[in-house]
């Protein structure tokens, strides 16, 4: 097969992958070599055409990785003297791009892309091009939108881009996951990999299932929350103790170049309590939620660092905040007013509050029911340093949503044995205050949704303690008629977590 490349400007025509491609990147990049010399990094053959069996537009797409991009500048006339020209139209941010002709040429045989080594950027070349020519069947499928596109838009190329750019934008997150699984576990190491959306963290969150079998959860997160991570790491290694059913901690390090940090953990089986719970009964409900109870009597059996500062100095700057807010985003209102007085008239209530390892968040969308019936708790992504009042762990609730009372009502009973105190409930009443006003507050400017759900939460907490005149809310069932233990897990209605 002779080698022909080249393409009208505007013309859209795939042609069929030519091996001899590969040859004439390779010798392209040994002349971009001479130009940049210690400027570049790496130049590496990018695009379709570096794509084994799909077809392509038939230009040599290279990328080049710099340190400087300001360097790049001082080198324009070394490119032009060797037939690349800048092009005065692209104006992707970070992303030079050569050719070997200017925008006035009937054809283009190359586009060189100049991009920051390490860069977001550069990872999506070398990413996709290695994704799928590891994945025949994804790169296929990928050809497919390639070609109606190139049908429906044959002499109007941006057009014809537009057209793949829905599931060029997916495979490209998938391309990044996929590396960064074999960077973390090795090459070919794994046989499934697939994105989990739920949970309320800025995590990238992967199930990966192993070669050998294993189920993981993959979390990376940026490298300024390193601290946390590994603060947060460090304490599931110590919850992993407590035999309970949670996430066991495997590996943590660095990724990404060393701009990510990820945590490595073992796959808790189980369906969302948040879906399973409507579908079952009240008792199962109640029983549910006397397992959580105790899972997070366990939880909070983990002490907090003997030099924390105290929790009440720390709660009442966030009470402060949030004051503060709502009096500077004229958020005014009777029923606010009502909140923040009881918030600072009471402020005694949580003064000398014992501290432990608290989960967070522990609530309905990050807990599941395991396959023998036991419930497990999922995304240890705390907000609260990690430590704090244990009782804090047990207000979080939906906003705006009906409380699943027999469940929360066994939950209290199932923390306490049965034996909830006043003070426990006076406890709780101040940070349901809390929670009304941090929820006026966020919604007020979009943060967590819209201001009625914040307006309709107060109005909830207010209903729930009778204006801040009792301390027991009236979703709390004193009197439920528990029989006793029943079977209420069935394995059809299951499926992984994804969290």
């Amino acid at each position: 097969m002779s080698v022909t490349i080249g393409l009208k400007r505007g013309i859209v025509d795939l042609a069929e992958h030519n091996p001899d491609w590969k040859t004439v990147a390779a010798q392209t990049i040994e002349r971009l070599w001479g130009v940049f010399c210690t400027v570049a990094k790496d130049i590496q053959h990018v695009g379709s055409t570096s794509i084994r069996h799909i077809k392509a537009k038939p230009i040599i797409d290279i990328a080049v990785a710099v340190e400087c991009l300001d360097e790049v500048e001082m080198l324009m006339p070394k490119l032009n003297e060797a037939g690349f020209y800048k092009s005065k139209l692209h104006a992707v941010k970070d992303d030079i791009l050569v050719c070997d002709d200017d925008e006035f040429a009937d054809t283009r045989s190359f586009h060189v892309h100049i991009v920051r080594a390490g860069s977001i950027q550069w990872s999506n070349y070398i990413n996709f091009r290695d994704y799928l020519n590891e994945n025949p069947s994804i790169a296929k499928d990928y050809e497919q939108i390639k070609l109606i596109s190139a049908e429906k838009h044959p002499s109007d190329r941006n057009a014809y881009t537009n057209g793949k750019e829905e599931i060029l934008v997916r495979l490209l997150g998938d391309a990044q996951n996929w590396a960064l699984a074999n960077e973390i576990l090795g090459r070919n190491a794994f046989v499934k990999i697939e994105p989990l959306n739920k949970g309320l963290s800025g995590d990238n969150k992967l199930y990966i299932e192993t070669v050998e079998g294993q189920r993981l959860l993959l979390r990376v997160a940026e490298i300024d929350e390193y601290d946390r991570k590994k603060d947060e790491y460090d304490m599931l290694e110590r919850a992993a103790n407590l035999d309970i059913p949670i996430p066991t901690p495997i590996k943590f390090g660095l990724c990404n170049n060393g701009n990510s940090v990820y945590q490595l953990l073992a796959w808790v089986d189980g369906g969302d309590l948040e879906d399973v719970l409507p579908k079952l009964s009240e008792t199962e409900q109640y029983v549910c939620g006397l397992k959580a109870g105790k899972l997070l009597q366990k939880i909070n059996t983990l002490p907090a660092p003997q030099n924390a500062e105290p929790w009440a100095d720390r709660f009442w700057i966030k009470v402060l905040r949030r004051i503060e807010f709502y009096e500077t985003h004229n958020l005014k209102s009777e029923n606010g007013d009502l909140i923040i007085r009881f918030l600072q008239e009471n402020k005694r209530i949580i003064e000398n509050r014992p501290q432990t390892f608290i989960h967070g968040d522990f609530n309905i969308s990050n807990l599941i029911l395991t396959p023998d019936g036991e419930i497990g708790a999922v995304d240890f992504s705390c907000y609260n340093k990690d430590y704090g009042d244990p009782w804090w762990d047990i207000f979080t609730f939906i906003w705006g949503t009906e409380v699943p009372k027999y469940f929360y009502t066994g939950l209290i009973n199932g923390y306490f044995n049965n034996e909830p105190t006043n003070e426990f409930f006076k406890v709780l009443s101040y940070y349901l205050a809390y929670d009304a006003l941090a929820a006026l507050c966020d919604t007020s400017i979009g943060e967590q949704g819209e201001p009625q759900d914040g307006q309709r939460h107060m109005a909830n907490v207010l209903l729930w303690l009778d204006n801040m005149n009792n301390p027991v809310p009236t979703w709390y069932l004193k009197d439920f008629p528990f029989t006793g233990d029943v079977e209420f897990y069935e394995k059809n209605n299951t499926r992984p977590h994804k969290t």
